[in-house]
């Protein structure tokens, strides 16, 4: 969010710098098969209907990394590219900017106490 202030980019600069010393692969990704602002982590699995995560899981060559999935939710009827790259209603930019917030605790929490410590507090 443009909210976000240079200190917070410096404090996750860090968090990433520690991630890529322990071996740490992850990825942050929103999802239309997510309600609105739901958080889903995952250690592993498929690219499911998400185009992106077929392109990442083909360069990195394998589905073996961290996921955090944020929801985005699914327009009425069949997603159409216009639905995905639309605009939120105000409601539901409430809803996002905390899933972003979250997404990035979120990370913390995976670095500091694990992957299953993070899917206790934060899937939705």
């Amino acid at each position: 969010p443009e909210y976000l202030t240079d200190a917070y980019f410096e404090r996750y600069d860090d968090m990433i710098e520690t991630m890529h010393r322990n071996g740490m692969e992850l990825i942050i990704y929103d999802d239309i098969d997510l309600e609105v602002g739901k958080i889903r982590i995952k250690g592993k699995g498929s690219a499911g209907t998400h185009n992106g995560m077929r392109s990442v899981i083909q360069e990195l060559g394998t589905q073996e990394f961290i996921r955090v999935r944020v929801g985005i939710g699914k327009a009425p009827g069949y997603m159409k590219l216009a639905d995905v790259l639309g605009k939120f209603s105000k409601e539901e930019t409430e809803i996002m900017e905390q899933a972003y917030v979250n997404a990035a605790r979120a990370v913390e929490e995976i670095i500091q106490n694990g992957l299953m410590s993070a899917q206790s507090k934060y899937n939705g």
